[in-house]
């Protein structure tokens, strides 16, 4: 079981430093390598400044060296660490920038009063809309489909909503209608275009047009 004991080591950091770490919105990955600088730095008596290899920050946060180079740059970015590069033989040293004024990292605290300072606007009432009803929505579909059998008809060359006429029913019919008065004479002309083969229908259609 863990037990830890501030007699077996503590870090002796600035409550001030602590508290403006806290209110930084920084990313998980830059914070933990940030707290093992800050205790490699602050966990020793008059220690300003550390030295670290990318190797020692993998174990001491578990993270791969990708992201610690990821971390160390948005620390860096954000001028919340300062380094001086090493070399060959030596790491590189890293410090904490104390004056938390100059991190680019915005802070928590600020972002909620700027929030709570901006005013409330209006807002406009939003206009109230009709629902269709079914029944609309029903005789909407109903033409919908009405104007796509429409446009099936003109792509076949056929006249959209109306029967088709017989060029030669029509002729005939002109013809009867110049010595034959439809309202006296009806059964007479039906009889006559029967016996020409044209249909039953097609003729009370036809008469129908012309009376």
């Amino acid at each position: 079981m863990a037990n830890p004991q501030k007699e077996n080591g503590f870090t002796a950091i600035s409550n001030e430093l602590m508290e403006a770490i806290a209110k930084r919105s920084i990313a998980s990955g830059p914070r933990s390598v940030l707290d093992v600088i800050t205790r490699n730095i602050y966990g020793y008596t008059k220690r300003k400044k550390v030295e670290m290899s990318i190797s020692y920050l993998c174990n001491a946060t578990g993270m791969s060296r990708g992201n610690i180079s990821r971390a160390i740059r948005y620390l860096l970015t954000n001028n919340i660490i300062c380094r001086v590069s090493g070399d060959a033989t030596n790491s590189s040293t890293y410090s904490i920038q104390k004056d938390y004024d100059k991190w680019l990292v915005r802070s928590r605290v600020a972002s909620l009063q700027q929030l709570a300072s901006v005013p409330c606007e209006r807002v406009a009432s939003v206009p109230c809309v009709r629902v269709a009803s079914l029944e609309t929505l029903k005789k909407t579909k109903n033409k919908k489909q009405n104007a796509r059998a429409c446009a099936s008809n003109i792509n076949n060359n056929t006249p959209c909503g109306k029967p088709v006429e017989n060029p030669s029913l029509q002729t005939e019919l002109t013809e009867l209608l110049k010595t034959l008065h439809p309202k006296n004479d009806f059964q007479i002309i039906k009889n006559i275009l029967t016996s020409m083969s044209f249909k039953e229908h097609e003729i009370d259609e036809a008469l129908g047009r012309k009376y």
